[in-house]
């Protein structure tokens, strides 16, 4: 049986808005017809000045979300992985990080490479006790492309995102609020509880104020700066041999041998 196509479900329902990620059969893995989906419902949002807050959540399963889905990217040319794909997530993240509403990230479910960026590019992060937090790409010959890396660089600093993107490093949702990663842990049965407190509390404050503050306290992140680089080195990691060793290792179910290999040269600066 074919796995059913993944959707992003949006709810429009003002002041709070919804924003679901519906992929359970693929542990919420966002595909490229997702990202699009993802990009739309968000262009939406920022037409629609009587949504408030949005809360980003994912359909029930192991994952919030489990990240790109490899079986789509992984078949790829590299020379369409960085202006498709990459670029693509980039356009879509961008466009939901730059929202004037609040957007509240509520992670059910572990939250891995694509996934965690996605949180990442959301205002505040509720995590539910147990969960786990990461990127994984290195290890299958990948790099975070959706500017994930340089987002937790600025939010919880390079040494924690060093150690995530370079070593793998999974943070369990306790150690991921202590290195500030998220903003509160709670038990997965008050998670969507905590999440609508948290939104009644942006809704308490002056609307105006609110979007100007935001804007105020939007990080030094330029995507434009970033982008070009991110596209380039996501297209020199997929046409690489140990790129091609981490997907065959990935598809195999097995660990990936990269003993001997040595990295290709650098790609062009963006």
């Amino acid at each position: 049986m074919m796995d059913a196509p993944g959707t992003i479900r949006l709810t429009l329902a003002a002041p709070v808005a919804r924003l679901t990620i519906d992929h359970p059969r693929r542990r919420n893995a966002l595909t490229g017809a997702m990202l699009r989906e993802l990009d739309a419902a968000a262009e939406r949002l920022a037409a629609a000045p009587q949504v408030r807050v949005v809360l980003i959540d994912a359909a029930p399963g192991a994952c919030f979300c489990a990240g790109g889905d490899v079986t789509e990217w992984g078949a790829l040319p590299p020379g369409r992985m960085g202006p498709g794909w990459i670029r693509d997530g980039n356009r879509a993240f961008a466009r939901l990080a730059a929202l004037p509403s609040v957007s509240i990230a509520l992670l059910g479910g572990d939250a891995l490479g694509g996934g965690l960026e996605l949180a990442l590019a959301a205002d505040f992060r509720i995590a539910a006790d147990g969960i786990r937090l990461g990127f994984p790409e290195t290890g299958i010959g990948a790099i975070p492309g959706w500017l994930g890396g340089v987002r937790l660089g600025l939010l919880a600093g390079p040494a924690v995102a060093r150690r995530l993107v370079l070593l793998g490093e999974l943070l369990d949702a306790r150690a991921a609020r202590d290195a500030d990663v998220v903003d509160e842990v709670v038990p997965a049965a008050q998670l969507a509880a905590r999440g609508q407190a948290m939104a009644e509390a942006v809704l308490r404050r002056a609307p105006t104020a609110t979007v100007q503050a935001k804007r105020l306290l939007a990080p030094l992140l330029d995507p434009a700066r970033h982008a070009a680089a991110h596209e380039a080195a996501a297209d020199a990691c997929l046409g690489s041999p140990d790129g091609a060793e981490g997907l065959r290792a990935f598809r195999a179910r097995r660990a990936p041998d990269y003993a001997g290999m040595i990295a290709s040269p650098r790609p062009p600066a963006g």
